[in-house]
């Protein structure tokens, strides 16, 4: 909600500043023609700029001779996540979450996901009791704001063979235990197994 306030507050203040340079305003079909443009160009550029430093990450291991059997490098990687809200160790009702992964050679982002357990459209709809229409809704979690951080992380460890033909098979993190029991549990990698080392001023430097 802060966000939203936010948002509105932005948007009255730079319609006074348009009335003073006397340039017209975008409309809301406008903005999110815009909008939708420009959110494909930069998924398109994020994209290209993981898989280059999935790239750079690889060389870097095959040239120090660390891959397994099958030629597939093994890399160690750093992994963080963030909420919406800070909890103050005692409201873990954040909306939104995201975490990222973070190759420790080259200091690059590997992967990022976010989880929203919201969608304003929907919530818009449903607040009317009117049928929702067709949306791209943000609304993609079900489960509790705590579990966010480990799923997403566990999503980037499944993914990283497909994205970038490389295996985590070191994890430097916090102290959370989530991440590394949901990665136990899942094996992304089959029996290879996954090594945690905890490190905060590690994680907060990369981070």
């Amino acid at each position: 909600m802060g966000n939203i306030l936010y948002l509105i507050s932005f948007w009255k203040k730079s319609e006074r500043g348009r009335g003073i340079l006397n340039m017209p305003a975008l409309t809301p079909v406008q903005y999110n023609t815009v909008h939708n443009k420009m959110e494909k160009i930069v998924d398109k550029v994020f994209l290209k700029e993981l898989r280059k430093a999935g790239e750079e990450e690889a060389t870097i291991d095959q040239e120090k001779g660390d891959v397994d059997s099958t030629g597939t490098p093994y890399i160690t990687v750093i992994a963080d996540g963030a909420w919406s809200k800070r909890s103050y160790k005692t409201n873990y009702n954040a909306l939104s979450g995201l975490a990222v992964i973070i190759g420790k050679a080259t200091k690059k982002v590997l992967f990022m996901g976010v989880k929203n357990k919201f969608c304003i459209i929907g919530l818009k709809f449903e607040t009317k009791n009117e049928d929702t229409p067709q949306h791209q809704c943000a609304k993609n979690w079900k489960g509790s704001s705590t579990s966010m951080e480990s799923a997403i992380i566990l999503d980037g460890f499944q993914r990283s063979v497909e994205m970038h033909g490389l295996k985590y098979t070191m994890l430097v993190g916090d102290g959370d235990s989530s991440k590394t029991k949901k990665l136990s549990s899942h094996k992304p990698y089959g029996a290879t197994p996954i090594q945690k080392i905890e490190c905060v001023p590690f994680t907060k430097e990369f981070l």
